[in-house]
């Protein structure tokens, strides 16, 4: 076993980490994008008597690519990679799993997707990546996590943010190619110091523990301010990764001057980190927001709204200009009679204001309109049209998602990662069998789950990508419209079809159709 790496090696890397990403300015870029996202998009001006409208079509175009990169449904399904059986295997990998044990394998992965949220995980993880260039997923054990039976022990995932993720070579962009990791966190200082307890760190260790105040790091600017009580106090916290000689992955956490806990073999042989950029640079491991290139064409809008809004604040009341050896003095006051010596037409006149241009109007929408399609969200995706061809829709919509395979095919592989990660903790900490209850044909039973029977063996992921569920179906109603029409099924087929939600009380018309069928041909024998 190596010896625990002082905390200050571990705290000189991150600084070295640190100026990285200032060099490249990703902090003060997650910080802009985060409080654009928000709404927050005046921030720093001063100018106290300019109107500041926030027609945010940012958020609108951000959550709209979202959806679509998330709009078609994922599953993953795992199988042993098979050899040809005239090639000698070692003793170990010389039993095929069965294909029973593939189907609990892949029934307790499908649990695990649900019990985590994944879906809601993805969406939130998505949006992070939107608003600042990466999606990173991070798997971790919970060892106390109670199961209801002998055995204990959960996975678990966690959202980070980039700013918050340190690899040992920015350069590259391949997670498990990387020499090591560090994850920084803000942890309450009690807990760090029960955790260090619990992992068998000295008193003098434990003392060195201390809030601090390196919050300016952390992600928007929410993330920067803390609670100041003392029972809320909280220190920065480093973990640390690397891959041994043996190809396990090593830990350890540390704060800036304590071990919180000493080295320890982890018994992984891969990261648990799963990454996904939204763009993606050249030779860099982090990735190009979406809200980035937005946020010209953002303050351009914001500008030109302002500056009209503006305009008609101080030309919707015309001025009034007065003689003033004719008028002594002038009232808006309502119903206030004004002494005027002479000519009353020669006494006062009100200014003409002048008149805004109509492509003060139109060059902001234009320009919003412009960006929009650019990115592939068009009036279908908007809602703003009402789906009277469904072909043409249909083929609209294929054409808009255009844009975005390319981020879709990095989060389907970022699924895949995050499947073998999985994969790799079930081996590596599923060390008891456990009952799991699982779905099939027959309906439910209760299996035993033995991770050691998928040790030694190589396995494939398999991501399976449905067809987005709205276009989906409106290809469906379609379909069956078609086939009704030209009589090729009749009323009960055609109804049995339909996706659900389409047709009220649907099992109740079934019902009436097929009572209705029966009666008929009951009538036809009786009359024979």
């Amino acid at each position: 076993m190596q010896k625990s790496i002082s905390p200050q090696y571990i705290w000189r890397h991150y600084k070295t980490g640190v100026e990285f990403k200032n060099s490249i300015g990703l902090y003060d870029t997650v910080d802009k994008n985060e409080r654009f996202f928000a709404g927050d998009q005046w921030a720093g001006v001063n100018a106290p008597d300019l109107p500041k409208p926030v027609i945010n079509f940012i958020k609108r175009a951000c959550q709209q690519r979202v959806a679509e990169v998330n709009s078609n449904p994922v599953a993953v399904e795992f199988d042993e990679i098979e050899f040809p059986n005239d090639v000698a295997l070692p003793e170990p990998m010389s039993q095929p799993m069965s294909g029973t044990d593939r189907e609990t394998l892949n029934a307790l992965f499908d649990a695990d997707w649900n019990r985590l949220k994944m879906d809601a995980v993805n969406l939130d993880g998505l949006l992070n990546a939107a608003v600042t260039g990466d999606y990173i997923l991070y798997n971790y054990w919970d060892p106390a996590a109670e199961t209801g039976q002998v055995a204990s022990g959960r996975i678990g995932v966690q959202l980070l943010d980039n700013v918050n993720v340190y690899p040992g070579n920015p350069n590259e962009r391949d997670v498990q190619a990387q020499p090591d990791f560090i994850i920084a966190r803000r942890e309450l200082v009690e807990d760090v110091k029960r955790q260090a307890a619990a992992a068998g760190c000295s008193k003098e260790e434990i003392s060195l523990i201390t809030p601090d105040d390196d919050t300016e790091l952390m992600g928007g600017d929410i993330g920067k301010r803390e609670l100041r009580s003392d029972e809320d106090a909280k220190c920065l916290t480093l973990l640390y990764l690397f891959k041994a000689d043996n190809g396990h992955v090593m830990a350890q956490k540390t704060t800036r001057n304590a071990v919180v806990r000493p080295l320890w073999d982890t018994r992984l042989t891969r990261y648990p980190l799963a990454v996904m950029n939204w763009e993606v640079r050249k030779n860099c491991f982090f990735g190009r927001a979406e809200v980035t290139g937005l946020i010209p064409v953002q303050r351009y809008i914001n500008q030109m709204y302002a500056m009209t809004m503006l305009f008609t604040m101080q030309s919707a009341c015309p001025k009034a200009v007065f003689n003033q050896s004719m008028v002594k003095a002038w009232s808006n006051a309502v119903g206030t009679a004004i002494p005027v010596n002479g000519d009353i037409e020669q006494a006062l006149k009100y200014l003409d204001p002048p008149q805004l241009p109509n492509d003060v109007y139109k060059l902001p929408e234009q320009l919003m309109d412009t960006t929009l399609r650019l990115l592939g969200v068009t009036d279908i995706e908007l809602g703003n049209i009402n789906p009277t061809n469904t072909s043409a829709i249909v083929m609209a919509k294929e054409a808009s998602s255009m844009p975005v395979q390319s981020i879709k095919k990095r989060f389907y592989s970022m699924i895949e990662d995050f499947a073998r990660n999985w994969l790799d903790m079930v081996i590596a900490y599923f060390t008891v069998p456990r009952w799991m209850k699982i779905k099939g044909k027959d309906g439910e039973r209760n299996v035993i789950f033995d991770a050691s029977t998928l040790r030694n063996k190589l396995w494939s992921v398999k991501i399976d990508v449905g067809a987005a569920n709205a276009w989906s179906e409106i290809n469906s109603v379609d379909t069956l419209n078609k086939l009704f029409e030209a009589g090729a099924i009749d009323a009960k087929q055609y109804i049995e079809r339909l996706p659900d939600g389409y047709l009220p009380m649907r099992e109740k018309l079934l019902a009436e159709l097929i009572a209705a069928e029966n009666k008929t041909a009951g009538g036809i024998s009786n009359g024979k």
